[in-house]
Order: structure tokens, then sequence, then C-alpha cells
């Protein structure tokens, strides 16, 4: 684990490194679970005895001891203690000891595998599933890390990396003079000190102004809008998946054009996801590249699946969904992503549901 600097003056750096590690500790306990469960129905209180002179590990067990944490931070955070560098220590100290349960969990889990098999085996599983895509859940990181820094920027996209996030989605759309830069909204208004739409405004317009908006914006000061070009070379840097949502604007030709030629220049072409809200947009990328994954953002219904199908190799994009509505979408074979997703809670019912991705301002890991 990261070591942790417990001279805090500035104590955003906590909730940083904190972020980063209740990340990676999700994904340690997620393996742990799915090693165990294999393709059980319900696995949330699933136990491995390893036959050592460790404890015996429950997901339970992890889970509160993470939440323990969460929440001396928190108060520590606001201000709630008399001695904020004596409790960071403590907390440090915390870490260290879930870290510890997974120190040798790759051998361990070896040394059980055939058993946890043997079990399995043994077992009329509930949750049999045609489906053949990947079993692993694939956390995205929303507009970045997004909680530890300004949306949408590169420090965002550094964090998110760091953090071992497997994607990190954007949001583009094209200026004036047909260059494409991360911006959510349709203005610069909300996230920098400028105003106007973007699609109104030259890319050195917009590079003249400063992002002023945003989580823990003050640790950046004079942060400007990103291309598309920086945000892939970040990626490609980090070596996370790009996801691309394209803002339901007017696009030309050579705008699409301008799109797919730069992501095949940086080598992402079939290791990239685009997503929309518009149909449309989706189609004039497909017309342009077969190889780039698409993401219909819908709600999850017969008809939708059937336009994903009409696109070829795209899943679904959607706010909430139910298990009955993942087991249809694969059936089809078809993959479902959930968004935005920030309690580990819920997190666990749609891994539980069997979804293959989940985007995130906070949570996640390479799993």
């Amino acid at each position: 684990m990261a070591n942790i600097n417990t001279d805090f003056n500035d104590l955003t750096k906590l909730k940083e490194w904190w972020v980063i590690q209740k990340a990676n500790l999700i994904a340690l306990n997620l393996q742990l679970e799915g090693h165990v469960a294999g393709t059980q129905d319900t696995h949330a209180a699933q136990v491995i005895t390893f036959n050592s002179d460790r404890p015996t590990i429950t997901a339970v067990d992890v889970l509160t001891a993470i939440e323990q944490v969460d929440e001396r931070v928190e108060a520590i955070l606001q201000g709630q203690s008399l001695d904020p560098n004596k409790d960071v220590e403590v907390l440090a100290a915390r870490v260290s000891s879930i870290y510890g349960a997974f120190v040798d969990l790759p051998t361990r889990l070896d040394t059980v595998e055939n058993t946890v098999a043997t079990q399995l085996a043994s077992i009329e599983l509930l949750n049999t599933n045609r489906y053949t895509g990947t079993k692993d859940v694939k956390f995205i990181a929303h507009r970045g890390l997004s909680s530890c820094a300004p949306e949408n920027t590169i420090p965002a996209y550094e964090l998110a990396g760091k953090a071992g996030m497997w994607g990190a989605e954007c949001d583009v759309q094209v200026t004036s003079d047909g260059i494409w830069v991360l911006m959510h909204d349709t203005t610069v208004d909300r996230t920098t000190n400028g105003t106007g739409n973007v699609y109104d405004l030259t890319l050195a317009q917009i590079k003249a102004l400063v992002v002023g908006g945003g989580t823990a914006v003050a640790k950046y000061p004079n942060l400007r809008v990103p291309t598309l070009e920086e945000y892939l070379l970040t990626c490609k840097k980090f070596d996370i998946v790009p996801v691309m949502e394209i803002k339901s604007q007017a696009y030309t030709t050579a705008n699409y054009d301008d799109l797919i030629v730069l992501i095949k220049k940086l080598g992402f072409e079939e290791n990239a996801i685009i997503i929309s809200f518009s149909y449309g947009i989706l189609q004039e990328v497909r017309s342009r590249s077969k190889n780039i994954i698409l993401q219909f953002l819908a709600t999850l219904t017969p008809g939708a699946i059937d336009e994903v199908l009409a696109l070829g190799n795209a899943s679904v994009d959607v706010s909430a969904v139910t298990k009955v509505d993942v087991e249809y979408a694969h059936s089809r074979g078809v993959m479902v992503n959930v968004w935005t997703v920030n309690s580990y809670q819920l997190a666990k019912t749609y891994i539980d549901f069997g979804v293959d991705f989940i985007t995130t301002d906070q949570i996640g890991g390479v799993i």
C-alpha cells in the first residue's frame, strides 16, 4: 500500500489518499468474493478458511473495516478531531492491517481453488447464464476521478489511473473551429471563468479560460480545459480505457472524420468505447469504424436491445437496472453498463445482478 504522510497541513491530501486506498481495498475484496462465489447467486457472506495462521476472511469483515476507516476520515476532514495527526496515524495503521489480510492472497487462493471447485460442482447453480461475455466487472471513472479533482480535467484522469480504474469516461463536443474538447455542459459557464456555448468558441478562446469549478479546484490553479487528444494521451500513459460520451449536438461530416482519425492515430480504435444518448451519433461512428465499441445510453428495453444489436459491437448504458433486465440483455448477447453508482452496497447489488461495467465518481478498481 502507499505510505501516508501524517503531517497534514492540507487535509485534502488525506481524502485523496483514502479514495485511492479504498478503491484498491474494494477491488481486492471483490476478487476474494469472486473466487469463493464462482457463479452462485448470492455471495456477500461467503467465507474462505485458508488452513493457515491467518484468520478467516469474510466479505462482511472487510467491508465493515473499510466503513470504520471511512467514518474516521470523514470526522477528521470535518474538524471533529482534537489531534488530527494522531488520528491519521491510527487510521493508517488500520488500513495497513486490512491490507495485511491480502498480502499473499493469490497464493492462498490457489491453495483452496480445487476445494472450492469441488464444492461448487456439488451445488445446483442458481445463476446459470448463457451469456458468454466477461465475468469481471469493469469500473469506469465518471468524468475522471471527479470526487477528488475537477471533472473532465487531466488531474481527474491522472487520479483515475493511479486508483487503478479500468476505464475513464469523459464528455466531448466540438469548438467553433472543429476541435474536440472535454466539456459536459453545452456552455462553459459552470466549470470555467468564462461564458458561452462551446460550439460558439474557438479552441484558443476555450484554452484561455481557467477551470474554476469542481472538487478541490483550489489545488489546481490555472487549470485548463483539455482537448480530446490530451485526454487520450493521459489514458495511454496510465493504461486506462477511454470512454467518450459524445454530447447530443449537431456535428459535421468533418467533425466525425476527425474524431475517428484521432482515435486511430493514437491506437485506440480497438480499445475505446464511445457512448451517446443519440442513436444517430452512434450510427455515424459505426459507419466509420467497425472496431470501436459503442454504448447506447438508454433505458434497458427490448427495443433498445434491438437497436444495440443493429449497431454491432455495442452494449447498453443505463442509469438503473434490475436482475431480470441484465439477464435479458445477456440472453441477447448484450453487455450492460450502469451509471453513476457511488454506493458500495448498490455496486455490490449490481455486481450480483451480473452487470459488466459500473461507472462511478469514486469507487472501483481492477477486478
